[in-house]
């Protein structure tokens, strides 16, 4: 599961790194500012699970820069849909996403926060959907006119009740959002734990044996986007 994307991970990170060369930070640094920085991005997915290999994401959002602050607020559409899941007659599906992150910088470019994020699961049979809290750290690093950002998170089960999702987050940048650029490269990779779908909540045995029935999501998202 997560293994299978390992490699695939690894040799999209040096090859659009060795693209990302060419997204200057030359330019500077964005002017810490109370007015948003509008987003778009939209690139190929991959997802283990149950979930169709290769799917297409693309969504929007605005990044607000403050001089110790900064807070990313998106929403996406991925058109992934379940073809094994136990069920039949599934012939359609997507996925929906929302998140709203703030941060605050402490020292040397680094960084921690956290924020909520929901996703909604559909598909031709049932829909299922949940808020995450979700915390962590980050940092930006610069270097002869180029940039990165990293970012580490943890996502807590929150409302999940079904599935108890929980797991790590990993996200990197090219070039920083701090960076003047309005190009981006951004390479998110998840690694999810949960729990068979609980079907009878009043059934106790039954629900034990779902809950002590778990396994692993792997998430990874390659996307291209545009800062205005």
């Amino acid at each position: 599961m997560a293994r299978q994307f390992a490699p695939l991970f690894a040799v999209l990170l040096l090859s659009l790194g060795a693209s990302a060369q060419q997204l200057s930070a030359s330019g500077g640094l964005v002017e810490p500012s109370w007015k948003p920085h509008p987003i778009v991005f939209s690139g190929p997915s991959l997802a283990s699970n149950g979930y169709q290999p290769l799917a297409l994401d693309g969504g929007g959002g605005f990044l607000l820069d403050l001089k110790r602050f900064f807070s990313d607020v998106e929403g996406s559409y991925t058109n992934a849909r379940k073809v094994n899941d136990n069920t039949t007659d599934n012939y359609s599906g997507h996925e929906r996403s929302m998140e709203a992150r703030s941060f605050y910088t402490f020292r040397r470019q680094l960084y921690f926060g956290g924020g909520i994020q929901w996703r909604q699961t559909s598909t031709t049979n049932y829909t299922k959907q949940a808020w995450h809290p979700a915390f962590g750290v980050g940092g930006d690093y610069f270097r002869a006119g180029h940039s990165i950002r990293w970012q580490a998170l943890y996502v807590l089960p929150g409302t999940d009740r079904l599935n108890g999702l929980q797991g790590s987050e990993i996200q990197i940048w090219f070039p920083s959002p701090t960076a003047r650029g309005h190009f981006f490269i951004r390479q998110t990779l998840g690694i999810y734990e949960l729990h068979s779908t609980i079907t009878d909540p009043t059934n106790l045995i039954l629900t034990a044996q779902e809950t002590a029935n778990r396994s692993l999501l792997s998430l990874a998202e390659f996307d291209f986007g545009f800062r205005f």
